[in-house]
């Protein structure tokens, strides 16, 4: 299920006893767990019937035997693990024998970016709630109602200007509404030019023509809009870095992808590149492998080095870092062809 279908199963029935929330997405795992909090648990005896642990040191046993005594008031208790793709094999097998045979009066929720195939099994029984990036044309609804829980007001338009820069990223998204929403105050209406403002999107440059501009292999105009950025913007070097490294990650990602079989648009696609940027990113990932990406990196490291020592030009080296990233290096790979060999070189 979705959250969408989370919350509409909560407002007509009691919870299940063991959830799975799992995705990328952590602004929608932490609203599905809000709901479920909301939902099962009394303010009175919040502080004795919610825990949040993390599997690090997690004694699963002494977790299972606290979920299985009733708990204070009479009502529920909720018990949240996460990240759970981080709990180790015994504790797996623990609290995966607890989820065959739940307390009624406890709901177990475990929360993951990714959901290995051994949690999978072990609780194969659980709710599964699907917290995956959504589409650009549900993002505005999302931002909606996050300005509303931060207390202030998304215009329509300003809505769908947070999609057009952060395409699917609702993570992004949400970090510049919640600038946005500062920059307001309490009951304040976010615009569109406020968001367009605070995201350089005027003539002082926007940070996500840098992305843009390295999917096409632009290295020009990646510096261009890196100098436009940082001129304009207060720790304007740390975000460009950044946003290079998030980059570089989306390339690592759609790379493991396209190795796998998957065709390159939809390699592109499962990274969570800016939608306009997709056929560029995936013409582009056919010349990078492992090696490239990891100079790429060391490039990216160098000059974050130089930044954060304050003694040397910042803006020189990520400029640097920019024009070597998109230089295609000797021996670098050409496209990858297809089954019969049939695509262009680069």
């Amino acid at each position: 299920m979705t959250l969408q279908d989370l919350e509409r199963a909560l407002a007509s029935s009691d919870p299940a006893p063991v959830y799975l929330i799992a995705g990328p997405e952590v602004v929608l795992r932490d609203r599905a767990i809000r709901a479920l909090r909301g939902h099962v648990i009394d303010p009175a005896f919040e502080a004795f019937n919610f825990r949040s642990v993390e599997p690090s040191g997690l004694d699963a046993a002494s977790i299972v035997e606290e979920m299985r005594v009733l708990p204070m008031g009479g009502g529920r208790r909720l018990v949240v693990i996460a990240p759970a793709e981080d709990l180790l094999k015994d504790q797996v097998k623990t609290l995966g024998e607890y989820a065959g045979s739940p307390a009624p009066h406890t709901c177990l929720v475990l929360a993951a970016a990714e959901v290995k195939e051994s949690l999978r099994k072990a609780f194969e029984k659980a709710v599964l709630v699907e917290c995956a990036s959504p589409w650009e044309d549900r993002l505005p609804a999302l931002l909606a109602t996050e300005a509303k829980d931060l207390g202030v007001r998304l215009d329509r338009e300003a809505g769908s200007a947070l999609a057009a820069l952060c395409g699917r990223d609702l993570s992004r998204a949400v970090g510049e509404l919640q600038k946005a929403a500062t920059r307001v105050g309490p009951g304040g209406v976010i615009t569109a030019t406020l968001i367009r403002d605070l995201a350089g999107g005027g003539e002082s440059g926007d940070v996500y023509r840098i992305a843009s501009a390295l999917a096409r292999g632009d290295p020009a105009g990646a510096v261009r809009a890196a100098r436009r950025f940082v001129e304009g913007e207060e720790k304007g070097q740390i975000r460009v870095l950044w946003e290079i490294g998030m980059y570089l990650r989306r390339l690592l990602a759609a790379r493991s992808n396209l190795d796998a079989g998957m065709p390159a648009r939809e390699a592109a696609r499962a990274a969570r590149v800016f939608w306009k940027d997709l056929d560029a990113f995936a013409a582009e990932v056919r010349r990078w492998d492992e090696t490239r990406i990891a100079s790429a990196f060391r490039r990216l490291l160098a000059a974050d080095r130089v930044v954060k020592r304050g003694i040397d030009d910042g803006s020189a080296a990520i400029e640097s870092c920019l024009w070597a990233i998109c230089q295609r290096e000797r021996g670098a790979p050409g496209p990858v062809t297809g089954a019969r060999g049939r695509e262009g070189r680069a």
